[in-house]
């Protein structure tokens, strides 16, 4: 896979539910809602029946414009330290699968 700085600043500056942000393919942060002006992510990781997956009882939401300052290098203009993969398919998969009851539970 490419990476894509272009294609990392848009999505940073407007997350939707399901993008994936990975450095170096190591996960670090999974997109679960969206409003207008705040974004709620999951960042942390617990190990699951001898598998890693997403912490989903502690889920981050933040204004847009600290999302951008937290993926963002605060030397280098409209760069990110880490790459997304958007609307990555087992991202969206797990939050269908996982949040289906909880619809508007985020923001």
């Amino acid at each position: 896979m490419k990476l894509d700085p272009v294609l990392n600043w848009k999505h940073v500056n407007n997350p939707q539910v399901g993008d994936y942000w990975h450095e170096m393919y190591g996960p670090c942060f999974l997109v679960v809602d969206r409003s207008r002006l705040a974004v709620s992510y999951l960042e942390h990781l617990i190990k699951k029946e001898n598998k890693w997956t997403w912490d989903t009882s502690r889920i981050t939401t933040t204004s847009i414009e600290d999302f951008v300052k937290r993926l963002s290098y605060q030397s280098l203009k409209e760069n990110t330290w880490c790459d997304v993969i958007p609307n990555w398919e087992h991202g969206q998969k797990f939050i269908d699968k996982v949040f289906a009851e909880k619809e508007d539970a985020f923001l």
